[in-house]
């Protein structure tokens, strides 16, 4: 459990090293909305870890040292990694689409992936960020971000938006104050979405054209 548990550190503990002035790990996220009737009710989220960081878990966590992720490594990983991510909100913060007030969220189905190498390749963690049941917002401001900056969390090209004809994004940069790094400017993902849509969520996706993800990070 101590491989293990380092891997989880990786991407979690260590990000709280002021001391680390540029990004260790690199993700590139996607997120899609799920949406009932009186607006956005969830996120469906999905990470994609940079080809190092993946290299670096997959040797850790194969702690049967067969060459392949087993589904209970996979899961024994996705755990571990669910409690020590926890604590920071996921990096995540979800405001209603024309105020900075924020929209309380509730993760479940956490779990990790090994998708292999190449441009779609990488360890990927996936989650669903719930929003409160009374939620009737049908545009909202989605950041993903690391105030110690080991961790750089960028949006997929084409916005971080999973396909969606319902759905619509934009990124946009604001002046903020932040904890640690004083007055900055930080993006959000701006996302809109068509009143009376009904999503449903889906297992996992990989969308099949990123020639700028997994590997190439």
């Amino acid at each position: 459990m101590r491989v293990l548990r380092f891997s989880a550190l990786c991407l979690a503990i260590c990000v709280a090293s002021n001391a680390l002035a540029h990004p260790h790990v690199r993700v590139a996220y996607q997120v899609e909305p799920l949406v009932q009737s009186n607006g956005i009710r969830a996120l469906q989220v999905n990470w994609q870890l940079d080809a190092m960081t993946s290299a670096q878990i997959r040797d850790n966590i194969d702690l049967n040292k067969n060459g392949v992720l087993d589904p209970e490594e996979l899961q024994a990983f996705a755990e571990g990694n669910f409690e020590l991510m926890k604590p920071h909100q996921f990096f995540l913060t979800v405001e209603q689409g024309h105020l900075a007030q924020p929209i309380p969220f509730e993760v479940h189905s956490y779990r990790a992936v090994d998708a292999g190498h190449g441009f779609q390749g990488g360890v990927h963690i996936s989650f669903v960020a719930d929003l409160p049941a009374s939620s009737n917002h049908t545009d909202i401001k989605v950041r993903f971000f690391d105030p110690t900056w080991y961790m750089a969390i960028q949006p997929r090209p084409g916005f971080g938006l999973a396909a969606h004809h319902d759905c619509s994004t934009e990124l946009l940069s604001e002046t903020r104050d932040t904890s640690m790094q004083g007055q900055q400017v930080v993006q959000f993902l701006f996302v809109q979405c068509a009143k009376g849509a009904e999503v449903q969520p889906t297992a996992q996706f990989f969308p099949a054209t990123e020639p700028t993800n997994g590997d190439a990070l």
